[in-house]
């Protein structure tokens, strides 16, 4: 089936969007324990660590300020020990207070993924990973970075949850209805997953590089690639999985794991090992959760706007007099904006965070009002960044087709800027003045952006603007040049997860071919001797009159009958006509193969549940090959009961986005266990010991629906049951 592509310009104002971020929110309950400490007298460091320590947003701002003051060190405790006391007070004071709490009623416990699960399923993997650093000092691993990178591996979904929180909600609940990947689910909607932003907000906040390799990879397996902070990753990747596995918050990613102690066995741990560290996480995260308050009531608005406003003012206030002190020292105008800008700009900087950073310096430095800048990206597209007093618009403008951008640098500057650019201003609704200026930004003969700025001034000191306008345009082309290479690298990552998908699709396709020429070769043997004892053994019957040699033949000649059916079963699995596809209703396709099923598994009034059958009238496939591969995944899905006809519910959604139409077929049976679901579409397969059939009933239906472009994916556990996702095309020419 045909994969849709990423949505690119959802993908760029997520980008967009992400870059204003400079802090997550913390929950109510923290901010509490900090203004209770900070009004102390004689505040240790250690018991400031263990409010950082459990929080992602803290955590992350004093990562960013170690890196900054130049601390390389990922270990939270260390970093409260080492930085400054007034440092740590004044950034946590300016962090944001998450604000969805209500003494009485809290509307944040009636979300998909309430905030509070999520960070304590966040807070989980920290003491998690920290533990597994612990028990196995194979993985070079310092356990406090461990707890860092777990407790922050998740930053990109928090992320999401604040600048596009009704998003999040709907990609969670789809995680949840498709019980998948919430990354996967990301990355159909948003174009990126939780995986990349969390990336590209740690390589924004300068956090230390194995972390940032953490909160990447976390989600691929243990046969990831060598690279800086991969054993890190490995221990994250294994603490989430662990901390899902035993329901400890919520994540939002609702596809299946292992037991708990098999995953902790998985990466050498011993039994015995396993179930000690379990019992140490349940503990250690209940005395978190008891001494943060986070199983108590939640904050009322009033504190929570209490606090708010006394940090923004705390904040403020620190920032002016550092903004004066620094005015103090500048000793001219220009120098102080151009020194300001390069400190500003830090090496995972992005081109229009770099250009916003430089507007916002010659606003000050000029006496400008706004400023604009637009640059130049891919898809004909420019990246803006409206810069106003206290704030920072992004984003993306489309260049119309009738414009030709190379003509653009023939404009003779200062000009006005909306003779020529109204189309900006119209995307931009007039946020600028119609007399605003225009200069150009320029490497060599090529035009890499525009900066519009609004001025009262009669006269501009041309000179010192062009000689910033030089240092920008170096600055941007060269980050430009590390943008394309950070997307590469991710891309990359993308195309080995994609690839070993891939590799696992095609080696099931080859097995399955090379047991459809086995089941032809045996068939033909098989056949001929088979016919020739059948042939026999109805003579002898005619003549013979003993009782007991006409009871033997007449065994003789119904299990050659039987064995006769096997070798016609695994012809038409071996060589299964031609598809002979046309527009079919999907109602009595379903209603066929329940009935099918109903009858081979010997069932008179089966349990079946059905929704959605109207939603989807026709399908273009071979209605006769798919009611026979839904027979055999709905009679599986009657046999997961012993003794038993069910329930088991059938939905039918329309998918008018790529016109597929989409089945589950559900069952809350005995279910499998990740090994036995693996193998469950290999021919011959059975996990039934007792009793067994031929085992080729899923993989014919995988073999059938293959030849009809469609497609079946299964998500099981043991002692839950499993869903069967079937996608079959609406139309010619899908899936191909």
């Amino acid at each position: 089936m045909a994969q849709p592509h990423p949505n690119t310009s959802a993908s760029r104002q997520v980008e967009l969007i992400i870059r204003k971020l400079s802090s997550l929110s913390v929950l109510p309950q923290t901010a509490r324990r900090l203004f209770t400490l900070f009004s102390q007298q004689g505040v240790q460091p250690q018991g400031l660590a263990d409010i950082i320590s459990s929080d992602a947003a803290l955590a992350a701002k004093i990562l960013s300020i170690g890196a900054q003051s130049g601390i390389e060190d990922g270990s939270i405790d260390s970093l409260c020990r080492k930085l400054p006391l007034s440092t740590i007070r004044d950034a946590a004071l300016a962090v944001k207070i998450f604000e969805a709490f209500d003494p009485d009623y809290d509307p944040d416990s009636k979300r998909p993924l309430p905030r509070k699960q999520l960070v304590i399923h966040s807070l989980a993997v920290a003491i998690a990973s920290r533990l597994i650093a612990q028990y196995l000092p194979s993985f070079k691993a310092d356990p406090q970075t461990a707890f860092a990178a777990g407790l922050l591996h998740d930053i990109g979904k928090l992320a999401i949850d604040e600048v596009m929180p009704k998003s999040f909600e709907k990609i969670v609940q789809e995680s949840k209805s498709l019980s998948a990947s919430i990354a996967s689910v990301e990355k159909k909607t948003l174009g990126v997953d939780h995986c990349v932003i969390g990336k590209r907000l740690g390589e924004k906040w300068n956090l230390p590089d194995d972390i940032i390799t953490a909160v990447w990879l976390h989600h691929e397996d243990m046969a990831m690639p060598e690279i800086a902070g991969s054993n890190l990753a490995r221990i994250v990747n294994t603490a989430d999985k662990l901390v899902r596995s035993l329901s400890m918050g919520d994540s939002g990613n609702y596809e299946s794991t292992d037991f708990a102690e098999d995953i902790l066995t998985a990466i050498g741990l011993e039994r015995q090992q396993s179930s000690e560290l379990i019992v140490l996480l349940d503990e250690q995260l209940q005395q978190k959760k008891t001494s943060l308050g986070l199983d108590g009531p939640a904050q009322s608005p009033s504190f929570i706007t209490a606090v708010q406003n006394t940090a923004a003012s705390v904040a403020k206030l620190n920032t002016d007099l550092r903004n004066d002190n620094i005015k103090l020292h500048s000793e001219t105008a220009v120098s102080k904006f151009l020194s300001q800008f390069v400190a500003d700009i830090k090496p995972q900087s992005s081109p229009i965070e770099i250009a916003s950073a430089f507007a916002a310096g010659f606003a000050r430095t000029y006496q400008a009002g706004n400023v604009c800048v637009l640059l130049k990206g891919e898809n004909n597209e420019l990246e803006t960044a409206l810069v106003t007093p206290g704030n920072v618009d992004y984003t993306v403008v489309a260049i119309p087709a009738d414009i030709d951008w190379d003509s653009l640098r023939n404009i003779k500057t200062p000009d006005a800027a909306h003779p020529h650019l109204p189309w900006v201003y119209k995307k931009l609704h007039d946020k600028l003045d119609p007399q605003a200026r225009l200069l150009l930004l320029t490497s060599g003969p090529k035009l890499i952006g525009l900066i519009i700025f609004e001025t009262s001034r009669p006269q501009l000191e041309l000179p010192s603007i062009q000689q910033a306008l030089t240092l920008l345009a170096a600055l941007v082309a060269l980050a430009q040049s590390n943008y394309k290479q950070k997307r590469l690298s991710e891309n990359f990552a993308y195309l080995l997860r994609e690839l070993k998908e891939t590799s696992a699709q095609l080696a099931s396709a080859k097995a399955m071919l090379s047991a459809a020429e086995l089941a032809a070769g045996a068939a033909h043997e098989f056949n001929n001797p088979l016919a020739v004892i059948s042939g026999r053994a109805q003579l002898l019957l005619q003549s013979e009159s003993d009782p007991q040699r006409l009871q033997m033949l007449k065994q003789i000649q119904e299990r050659s009958t039987e064995i006769t059916s096997m070798i016609s079963d695994l012809m038409y699995f071996a060589n299964p006509p031609a598809p002979a596809k046309k527009h079919a209703p999907l109602a009595e396709i379903i209603q066929s193969a329940i009935a099918n099923a109903a009858a081979k598994a010997g069932l008179s009034q089966p349990e079946v549940h059905l929704s959605g059958l109207e939603s989807v009238p026709t399908v273009f496939v071979d209605p006769g090959q798919i009611t026979t591969a839904l027979s055999n995944i709905i009679e599986n899905a009657f046999e997961s009961y012993p003794g038993s006809s069910g329930p088991v519910d059938i939905s039918v959604f329309s998918r008018p986005d790529d016109d597929q139409a989409e089945i589950k077929i559900k069952d809350t049976g005995c279910g499998m266990d990740s090994a036995t679901l693996a193998k469950a579409p290999n021919p011959f397969f059975s996990a039934r010991l007792a009793g067994r059939k031929r085992g080729i009933g899923l993989s014919h239906a995988h073999r059938l629906l293959g030849l009809n472009n469609a497609a079946v994916k299964l998500t099981s556990a043991p002692n839950t049951g499993t869903t069967a996702t079937i996608t079959l095309p609406c139309r010619p020419g899908l899936g191909q």
